[in-house]
């Protein structure tokens, strides 16, 4: 289906989370940072009900073998949604430097550097003109 500027929404959906290109305003990059951090806890969340029957028996004895299993489990629904999670907040990282007419390869440093340069570049405001690396992405 496309939309009104030509563009087809898979594409958009490309671009959006598998695209280093472009730039994202402080609003969209609190929602590309937010997301997977929501996204976890909801599956986190909605995987302790179905654990605690497994780790726990009926008389609220546990068992190693139960608890293994189920962790493994755990891990398999994990960690996709932990790495594609990751993955869009990277993506975010590299176009809100981009907005601020920063290289992408700045994303190592604040990697390294820890939660607060995550919140400090949200707060940074957005360079309404064109960059370097182009106008603002509209959608």
């Amino acid at each position: 289906m496309e939309t009104n500027d030509g563009i087809s929404e898979s594409e958009k959906f490309k671009f959006s989370y598998f695209s280093c290109r472009g730039r994202i305003n402080c609003r969209r990059y609190w929602m590309y940072y937010m997301l997977p951090i929501f996204a976890a806890i909801f599956v986190f969340m909605m995987f302790i009900p179905l654990l605690m029957p497994a780790i726990f028996g009926p008389s609220g004895e546990t068992s190693a073998e139960k608890f293994a299993a189920s962790m493994t489990i755990f891990t398999l629904i994990f960690l996709p949604v932990f790495f594609v999670g990751f993955w869009i907040q990277v993506i975010a990282l590299v176009k809100r430097l981009h907005d601020i007419n920063m290289s992408g390869w700045f994303a190592l440093l604040v990697l390294c550097s820890g939660n607060l340069a995550f919140i400090f570049l949200g707060c940074i405001p957005t360079n309404e003109k064109p960059s370097r690396f182009g106008p603002l992405d509209p959608y």
